[in-house]
């Protein structure tokens, strides 16, 4: 593939609780007529480059607006504060009962939205109740992979010779203790699972005899491979990095008293990982080759920030619209930092109106 002259690349860090953020900034972007040359990722921010890259079946911006199909309505929440649309239970019949709950969605239009969103995620919860788990002390998961990826990533366009740009996830190889880049021309669902694969949460992904864990867990922002792209002349020379700033929107929000169990467990998970983000973005602003760094900032209200690491469709949505202000303020403020994206005949440029529930399931 063709060499990228000074490139603008977008880095993604890993923690799926921050997923409404980034693709709120990443609609907001495509929607200002901007785009990347690079997009490399961690962990769970190698789902929403994918979307903004090669989604199947939708634009750009309702691909990654249907992320927010995760989140869960606070009435069921406040019950029972699990995020089971997001994490489901390992075992040979999960797929089915997946399947088998959408089935029974409700999409009856003349029933308001937000009451479909309720009996929705409540036919979600029961089906998640019910489906049974092969999970035991032997097991080296507590998840089964996260399924039907293939139905949001056109992995197809991903990897094929139309392919604008590049794309970089990373998953760290067991055996040779060392994380590995896989570029768009190489990925296909087990890398994603790969990327993905983190401790305990998941059973460590294998591709061909070799076991993956995510790459986040051990290097959240990876620069010295990204340096190393650099050097192999792999992306280009000199290029832009545009950081998503994750760390600021969490600041606050971990070092806490947790509300409940669940909560404490969240905590446990991404504080580690936005710690050592921060350490490894210190330790590479501090190397002479190091570059100027963009980054797009979130400005999450002090109040709101203990509730971050929620699945609630009211924390959802709201961190999302975060997310879009803080991409539409990085594309007014530095207009010449992104290159223009080329705009399809009859595209849409902004995600679908928010609907009462911005349930976007049909």
């Amino acid at each position: 593939m063709q060499q990228l002259t000074t490139p603008a690349v977008l880095v993604l860090s890993g923690g799926a609780p921050n997923s409404p953020l980034v693709a709120g900034a990443l609609a907001a972007i495509y929607s200002q007529g901007k785009t990347f040359n690079v997009i490399y990722t961690s962990g769970a921010g190698a789902l929403l480059g994918m979307l903004f890259l090669a989604p199947k079946g939708r634009t750009v911006p309702d691909a990654l607006k249907a992320t927010l199909d995760c989140a869960i309505d606070d009435r069921i929440y406040n019950f029972f504060p699990v995020g089971y649309k997001t994490f489901f239970k390992s075992g040979p019949f999960t797929t089915t009962f997946i399947k088998a709950a959408q089935a029974f969605q409700i999409t009856n239009p003349k029933i308001s939205a937000a009451k479909r969103r309720l009996c929705n995620d409540w036919i979600d919860f029961w089906f998640a109740a019910a489906c049974p788990t092969n999970l035991s002390l032997q097991s080296l998961g507590l998840c089964h992979p996260v399924p039907f990826v293939s139905d949001v990533v056109d992995f197809n366009v991903l990897s094929g010779p139309g392919m604008r740009g590049r794309f970089f996830m990373n998953a760290y190889c067991i055996e040779d203790a060392s994380t590995q880049n896989f570029g768009n021309e190489e990925i296909t669902e087990d890398h994603f699972h790969a990327a993905l694969a983190f401790p305990f949460v998941y059973s460590p992904a294998v591709i061909k005899g070799k076991h993956y864990l995510e790459g986040s867990d051990v290097d959240p922002i990876n620069f010295p491979q990204l340096e190393k792209l650099v050097i192999d002349k792999v992306i280009g020379p000199r290029p832009t990095l545009v950081l998503m700033d994750l760390l600021g929107a969490f600041e606050g929000a971990l070092v806490r008293t947790p509300r409940n169990l669940l909560d404490a467990f969240g905590i446990s998970i991404i504080s580690p990982i936005c710690s050592l983000a921060k350490k490894c973005r210190e330790n590479y602003e501090l190397q002479p080759h190091a570059k100027q760094i963009y980054c797009i900032a979130f400005n999450v209200e002090p109040s709101r920030k203990q509730f971050m690491l929620d699945w609630t469709y009211s924390n959802m949505t709201y961190l999302w619209q975060v997310g879009w202000d803080a991409g539409i303020r990085f594309a007014s403020k530095y207009p010449d930092v992104l290159p223009d994206r080329i705009v399809e005949p009859g595209a849409t440029d902004t995600p679908q109106p928010e609907t009462e529930s911005g349930d976007s399931r049909p």
